[in-house]
């Protein structure tokens, strides 16, 4: 977690070992629930992990995209200062998650392509 000038950033694991997808521990979903309770509510919260939560319509990436998304949605619906979700893995643009802007780091080059 780092904590910085009027916002807070808390770094999720959602790596498997072993396997290519990606999945929120039950105490990584704990540990950002504390993070979230503790952070006053007019301090914004980025949430980020490597593993997007949703399909982003490119086959390969979708097969190993982040799952058990439902429990991370419903901790983003309890923490409205939850404000933006960050993602790695995919090379490719933003959408939305649970309500909320989800930014996915773009890649310096692309082998994947679009539907």
């Amino acid at each position: 977690m780092l904590r910085g000038e009027g916002l807070v950033i808390a770094l999720c694991d959602s790596s498997v070992p072993g396997k290519d997808e990606g999945f929120l521990a039950d105490a990584t979903i704990e540990w950002l629930d504390g993070v979230l309770t503790a952070t006053p509510r007019e301090v914004p919260v980025l949430v980020a992990f490597h593993h997007p939560p949703v399909p982003l319509h490119t086959p390969y990436v979708d097969g190993i995209r982040q799952f058990g998304e439902e429990r991370l949605a419903a901790l983003a619906g309890r923490h409205p200062h939850l404000t933006v979700f960050l993602a790695g893995h995919a090379h490719t643009a933003a959408t939305t998650f649970a309500g909320r802007p989800l930014l996915v780091a773009p890649g310096v080059v692309s082998t994947l392509r679009l539907s």
